[in-house]
């Protein structure tokens, strides 16, 4: 029950309690004025006693004073009055409850709109704070992804094939983001492989651990791959009979503590026996080129 039924509901009881209270005191006054006009009567019998006859029949009349037929016709009026006054009070009792009745109403009406509305509004509210939070979450990722650090293989420098000449080769890292790139790892494997196969051995772990700054470069050899004892080995590469396949990968944090990676794959593309006998390249592998987030792939 709501505070307007209960106070349409007290009115109405109070209402009641005073037309009976007004009923009780018009009853009270009609029996008072019905006793004084009792009272008046025996007043007047006594005064005025019938005539006694001796002979013939009785005849017995009571005639009323002049002042008590005024007064029972100002009684008259009086009750007269009062009910009608009665009935005016009953009708406006009845016309100001159906009033208040309906101002109740219509401020329930009001009350249930309003709350309606407020729902509405705390619905669009909570969906504007879901959207305002998906937002800021977007807005953080990419300032995020603006200012992290990026690191990648930027050059491969192949070695000189030449017989019974160490095989060096030369990897430089490059940090082309914002930002610092902390505890840099580097996982490397250079392998000889026959034409149509794949490396086999797994990347290892190179000493140390690092700092790359914004566009700097990190350089590192694979030395000693391998020595070819004569000529035939180096013409097996050139050739292509042969190759070589450099793998591994790159793991760092970036300045918001989030850990990502770098795989890399190049294999040696000879030249054709020219002057520049024993020259070539490195070219990136068709599959082992991605990065991410977290520890990355096994090595």
């Amino acid at each position: 029950m709501d505070f307007l039924t209960e106070k349409f509901i007290a009115f109405s009881r109070h209402l009641r309690d005073e037309l009976s209270g007004l009923r009780e005191s018009i009853d009270a006054l009609r029996d008072q004025q019905e006793r004084q006009h009792q009272e008046q009567q025996a007043e007047h019998r006594a005064e005025h006693p019938l005539p006694i006859g001796i002979r013939g029949d009785v005849n017995a009349e009571i005639h009323e004073t002049k002042a008590a037929q005024r007064e029972n016709r100002s009684r008259h009026n009086r009750n007269f009055w009062v009910q009608v006054a009665l009935a005016i009070g009953t009708w406006l009792a009845f016309a100001a409850a159906a009033y208040y009745a309906g101002v109740a109403k219509k401020q329930l009406k009001q009350m249930t709109i309003a709350t309606r509305q407020t729902g509405i509004a705390a619905d669009a509210a909570t969906k504007q704070a879901i959207i305002a939070k998906s937002t800021f979450a977007a807005t953080i990722e990419q300032f995020h992804l603006d200012q992290r650090a990026w690191v990648a293989v930027d050059e491969v420098i192949p070695p000189i094939l030449k017989a019974t000449e160490p095989l060096n080769v030369i990897i430089n890292f490059k940090n082309t983001g914002k930002t610092p790139a902390k505890n840099f790892l580097i996982y490397a494997r250079g392998e000889f492989v026959d034409k149509g196969k794949k490396p086999k051995l797994p990347a290892e772990r190179l000493p140390g651990k690092g700092v790359i700054p914004p566009n700097g470069v990190f350089h590192t050899t694979l030395g000693d791959l391998t020595k070819p004892q004569v000529d035939a080995d180096v013409m097996f590469l050139s050739s292509g009979l042969r190759v070589i396949w450099l793998h591994g990968k790159v793991t760092y944090d970036d300045v918001f503590d989030r850990a990502h990676w770098t795989t890399y794959c190049y294999v040696f593309i000879p030249k054709e026996r020219t002057k520049d006998f024993g020259q070539g390249g490195f070219a990136p592998c068709e599959t082992g080129n991605d990065v991410g987030d977290g520890d990355g792939p096994n090595n």
